[in-house]
């Protein structure tokens, strides 16, 4: 959205006033010294967007009422609006002209989206204050962009403790100093002390070794044992298999020769059984339905017969229904009358029986005039309160007087003597000196800053082209600004465009005229062209043969032919009248083109010349300082440069100068710690650094003013608990007064309800609620006595109307009860109804068993045709039926067939059953049962072998474990081996973690790398051309917490953190910040304008340049308009901008709304 006309009719001291904006513009800015309304005109573009505030006292000359701002906007789909803004409630948005049509109040949502004032005022305005207070927030993290960059860390906190705990879990392991808490050396303490072990013991070992031999002979005999069993076992599952699957094969060959018995109807596919079982079960479901359709009709005609109707109870049903409706009211009413005519009585004995508790002995109605008025009920209930909160405060009051007394007291007994010191000068001072303390610890950092700077002064001068041999002269020199270059841009730009379009020109004149010249020679070439010269030729030629002839000379002849040529000519020409005058045309063209080529030769060299001049000019603002000029982009780069050492050089000076400042204030320092120490009785411990020094005189100094603030509180707490003491015994003498004014009222209140003597809070609670109860009694009872007038009425209308019916319809209803005649008239309703129905059912069965008779005997055709076909396709000899009963017998076979195949491949693992049969070919039951016997009896026989042998290593490795309990050279050894493992795994341990936590560091540094906002990116590209390239861009740090650091990267590589930045270099990345902010919001929603005031205060000329070409090059996102009373700005903004800026000067431009109109 941008705005096109901002129209002031009547705000603030402004009236009649309208602003233009210039639509192809880049940047706007207003232009007007201090008091000319420029504030105004911030404060109605946020009036007129988003409607005039509550409070506008003050600030305009002009009733509420009349205050008017207008306006047209655009939006970026091209859409605009032309509307005006009133103060008002609600309709506050109009149409621009003197009818002022009321708008939708959302009719700017499209161009303004969801942002709201407070954002609007926030994000999109900027003054030098807020861009003051934001620098200095960059600095520290807060703020709304600081916030986005520092609020949260980077999400790996976890990650970054885990691989602290993974460095912590190597450290316990291995370093490279040697600590008995280390795992690592421990291991090989172990192993150093089993090696002495084993060499003490080496004379032991021959018992060791036959135990040793023994056992590995019983573990070879047990392994042998295993393969024998397992031998057994395998041959033993497989005589047992077999003879499993004997008996089941026998299944299958059974059933096999059961489904040959139905081979003369093996061709009939298996499907066809259920087709054919469905087609017969239709056709006996049909014959079913059939015959109960013929019997559903008699019944039907039967039933027409006998059915009788009831038109006069039908006439009458609308009645009836409402007697059915009514009859429960009327017999409730009829049960309920009595009960609530006797409930009417009893709340008037409930009403005699409250009168008679409130002190009355009249009628209802007397008691109900006496009743105290609401005002009396309410004084007496305010005065019960007042007593009970008097009571409350008088127990309360002497409750904090007992426990006051006793802190005293204890406070009294607790308090120590002695004499304390106030530090608090003393702390002042040491204060004093932190400043001098903390620029001290700066000596190594300004050492190395220095250092550092005269470095990127040398490696920044051999950078430089064209190349500086003598840098202090040339700096003593007057350069010219970047200012000054772009001035000498337009003529070099202009020059350069001179020469390219002239040569362009020319070249396209020399290739018209090869064109031009292509043609003619095409029309020349194809065939002779009668030109208008050759006619003119030949007719002279033919005039002066006439002319001889007239004069007297002889025939030859000659002249027939001069005019048969003559007139060919003119007859081709003729012929050729289109081509000849094209080659006519072509040819002044050619003329005109030649003219036209040494036009633009004679342009071409006096553009040459004037790009010469220009150059030249330009060359002049270095000739004195003896610099080759290159082109004026390579300048503007080698000027910065030039200023960027220049500053460089400044801070190296800076740094000499803090050097010399820091080494002098070391003395002063001293002196005066020294003078502290003294003071607090410790001088003679001040032998150490300046930095334990200061560390001892500061935890003294605090100990003593921890005392000293103790003591004061003790007193403090003393005086103030007297004061509460006093204050207390006062408050409860002035609540005895209180108390007996309360009482006085409280008595007089209650003689009017008639308690009289000594009235308590209780007997006074109890009236009112006595008083409170006669209202709502009196209530219930007029209630209950408009329902029994009520119910008496709807009995009488009831049994009027049933009368009426009862004679409509015959006279012997109306002597029965009225309730019995209603249900005798409701059974005769519903009995003639019932007819009625049955008669309107009877006809539609009628019509619907005749036409389902009619399907039935039609579908029965079209199935037993189809059973007959089907048959006779089948070329079978049998009925259907017998069919069907052959069919299924056939699938009972195969499915007993499909079962014993089924069983037979569960035990069959893996072997097909022609596998089977082949093994099964000679098997013989008999002796395998017998192999299986033997079989049997060996592997028992190998399982009592196997357990002896268990046994005997059981025994043996109990021995071992003996000989194991005393030391021996085996033992040792052992030991010595474990602990060499235990080394080599802790080696391979601490490599891992290692290893684990370098792989996380590098990946965790990657992922951040990945992570960067595109928010900073865009930002360091507009930080860097607000500095000018003195800081090329903006990197994330994260520290040992994984908070986020910004810094500010140099072009040599220096990173600087926000604290560290200028004055105006925090104001540049703040603004920087916001433009990339604002950037991003309007790629993604409708844009606002950008606002700013006098935002370049803190900026030198050359970046008041860069900050106006960067909010220039926003134009193209959304539209920057800036507020300035600075000409320079202006003059800054035409020299480099020119065309693309919109400067409106605001007492001349703010001209009357008639005359733009005009």
């Amino acid at each position: 959205m941008r705005f096109d006309r901002l129209d002031l009719l009547r705000y603030g001291s402004l009236s009649d006033r309208s602003i233009p904006f210039r639509p192809d513009a880049k940047l706007h800015i207003v232009y007007g010294p201090n008091e000319a309304g420029k504030s105004t005109l911030l404060r109605a573009l946020s009036d007129l967007l988003f409607g005039f505030q509550n409070e506008v006292a003050g600030l305009h000359k002009f009733e509420p009422s009349i205050l008017r701002v207008g306006a047209s906007l655009t939006r970026r789909d091209g859409a605009s609006i032309d509307f005006r803004r009133r103060k008002g409630r609600k309709a506050t948005l109009v149409s621009n002209s003197e009818q002022e049509v009321p708008l939708a109040d959302d009719i700017l949502s499209p161009f303004i989206g969801g942002v709201n004032r407070s954002v609007f005022e926030k994000a999109f305005g900027m003054d030098s204050a807020r861009l003051r207070h934001g620098g200095e927030e960059m600095a520290t993290g807060d703020g709304e962009i600081g916030r986005l960059l520092f609020s949260a860390a980077s999400g790996l906190t976890g990650l970054t403790q885990l691989r602290k705990s993974l460095d912590g879990e190597a450290d316990a392991i291995f370093s490279q100093r040697k600590s008995k808490d280390r795992a690592f050396y421990q291991a090989l303490d172990r192993h150093e002390a089993a090696r002495q072990s084993e060499k003490l013991h080496e004379l032991r070992s021959p018992d060791w070794k036959r135990l040793s031999d023994e056992i590995r002979e019983v573990e070879r005999q047990l392994e042998e044992l295993g393969h024998a069993r397992l031998r057994t076992k395998t041959r033993l599952d497989l005589l047992q298999n077999l003879r499993t699957l004997e008996p089941l094969l026998t299944d299958v060959d059974v059933e096999l020769a059961g489904l040959a018995e139905f081979d003369e109807i093996a061709a009939v596919p298996n499907e066809i059984e259920q087709q054919l079982e469905n087609q017969l079960q239709r056709l006996h479901e049909l014959a079913t339905r059939e015959a109960a359709s013929l019997a559903a009709s008699e019944r039907i005609r039967d039933e027409f017969e006998a059915l009788q109707l009831d038109p006069a109870v039908l006439n009458q049903r609308d009645l009836i229904h409402e007697l059915l409706t009514e009859k429960v009211a009327y017999s409730q009413a009829k049960a309920d009358f009595s009960r609530v005519r006797a409930e009417v009585a009893d709340f008037d004995l409930e009403l005699a029986g409250l009168g008679r508790r409130a002190g009355h002995r009249g009628s209802v109605e007397t008691l109900i005039q006496t009743q105290p008025a609401d005002a009396q009920i309410n004084r007496l209930n305010s005065l019960i309160r007042d007593g009970n909160e008097l009571k409350r405060t008088e127990t309360s009051l002497r409750q904090r007087l007992e426990d006051q007394t006793l802190e005293f007291s204890r406070i009294q007994r607790t308090e120590s003597g002695g004499t304390l010191q106030d530090v608090g000068p003393l702390q002042e001072r040491l204060g004093a000196l932190q400043p001098d303390i903390r620029s001290l610890e700066r000596i190594d950092e300004i050492d190395t800053a220095l250092a550092r700077a005269r470095q990127d002064i040398s490696e920044a001068k051999a950078r430089l082209a064209p190349p500086v041999q003598d840098l202090e002269a040339l700096l003593k020199l007057p350069l010219p600004d970047e200012v000054e270059l772009e001035k000498h841009r337009p003529n070099l730009v202009a020059a350069s465009d001179r020469v390219k379009r002239a040569q362009e020109k020319r070249t396209e004149r020399r290739l018209e005229r090869e064109d031009v010249v292509q043609l003619i020679s095409d029309l020349e070439d194809d065939r002779q062209l009668i030109t208008r010269s050759m006619i003119e030729e030949a007719r002279a030629v033919r005039d002066a043969a006439i002319q001889g002839l007239q004069s007297g000379n002889l025939w030859d002849g000659a002249l027939p032919v001069l005019v048969r040529e003559a007139d060919k000519l003119s007859d081709g020409a003729l012929s050729q009248a289109e081509r000849t005058a094209r080659h006519s045309a072509l040819t002044l063209r050619l003329a005109r083109l030649d003219g036209d080529i040494g036009t633009c030769d004679f342009e071409l060299e006096a553009a040459r010349d004037h790009q010469e001049g220009a150059l030249a000019a330009f060359s002049g603002l270095f000739d004195h300082a003896g610099i080759p000029v290159l082109d004026i982009d390579q300048m503007g780069k080698w000027l910065r440069g030039i200023n960027a050492i220049a500053m460089r050089r400044e801070n190296v000076r800076d740094l000499e100068d803090q050097l010399r400042i820091v080494q002098s204030r070391n003395v002063q320092v001293t002196s005066e710690l020294a003078s502290i120490a003294a003071a607090i009785g410790l001088e003679a411990k001040l032998a150490g650094p300046l930095s334990s020094n200061v560390r001892l005189v500061e935890t003294k100094l605090a100990e003593l003013a921890r005392a000293w603030d103790e003591r004061r509180i003790v007193r403090a707490r003393q005086e103030a608990l007297e004061s509460d003491i006093a204050d207390g015994e006062r408050k409860i003498a002035i609540l005895a007064t209180e108390v007996d004014e309360w009482r006085s009222q409280f008595a007089e209140t209650c003689v009017a309800f008639g308690l009289d003597g000594a009235p308590t809070l209780e007997m006074a609670e109890a009236a009112i609620q006595v008083w409170k109860e006669i209202p709502r009694c009196y209530a219930e009872r007029q209630n209950r006595q408009r329902r029994v007038d009520g119910m008496a009425r709807n009995i009488d209308q009831f049994e009027e109307k049933l009368s009426g019916v009862c004679k409509s319809i015959g006279d012997d209803l109306s002597k029965l009860a009225p309730l019995l005649a209603v249900d005798t008239l409701h059974k005769r309703m519903t009995d003639a109804q019932s007819a009625e129905d049955r008669n309107r059912h009877l006809a539609t069965s009628r019509e619907r068993v005749s036409a389902e008779i009619q399907q039935i005997a039609e579908e029965s055709q079209s199935i037993s045709r189809d059973v007959a076909a089907q048959l006779a396709r089948l070329n079978v000899q049998i009925d259907a039926r017998t069919l069907l009963e052959r069919l299924g017998r056939r699938r009972a076979v195969v499915e007993k067939l499909d079962d014993s195949r089924r069983r037979l491949s569960l035990h069959s693992r893996g072997l097909s059953e022609d596998d089977i049969r082949v093994k099964l070919y000679d098997f013989d039951r008999v002796g395998a049962d017998l192999e299986i016997e033997t079989l049997v009896a060996e592997d028992s026989h190998q399982f009592d072998v196997f357990g002896k042998l268990k046994g005997r290593l059981a025994e043996l490795a109990s021995t071992k474990e003996a000989l194991e309990t005393g030391m021996s050279a085996e033992h040792a050894a052992f030991d010595k081996a474990s602990a060499e493992q235990e080394t080599q795994d802790l080696a391979r341990q601490w490599a891992v973690l290692r290893l684990a936590s370098k792989l996380l560091q590098t990946s965790l540094e990657r992922y951040r790398e990945s992570q960067a906002d595109p928010l900073l990116a865009r930002a360091s590209e507009y930080f860097s051309t607000l500095t000018n390239g003195s800081f090329v861009r903006l990197v994330q740090e994260f520290d040992d917490q994984d908070a986020i650091r910004l810094k500010a990267e140099r072009s040599n590589g220096e990173r600087l953190p926000t604290k560290a930045l200028s004055e105006g270099s925090a104001d540049q990345l703040y603004l920087a910040f916001r433009l990339a902010f604002i950037e991003d919001f309007c790629s993604r929603n409708e844009p606002l304008p950008f606002i700013t005031d006098d935002v370049f205060q803190s900026f030198d000329d050359e970046r008041k340049a860069s900050g106006l070409r960067t909010l220039a090059s926003g134009g193209r996102a959304f539209q920057p308009i800036l507020f300035t009373h600075e000409g320079k700005i202006v003059e800054i903004a035409n020299d480099l901008l020119r065309g693309d800026v919109d400067v409106i000067s605001f007492e001349r431009v703010a001209s009357s709304l008639t005359d733009a109109s005009r």
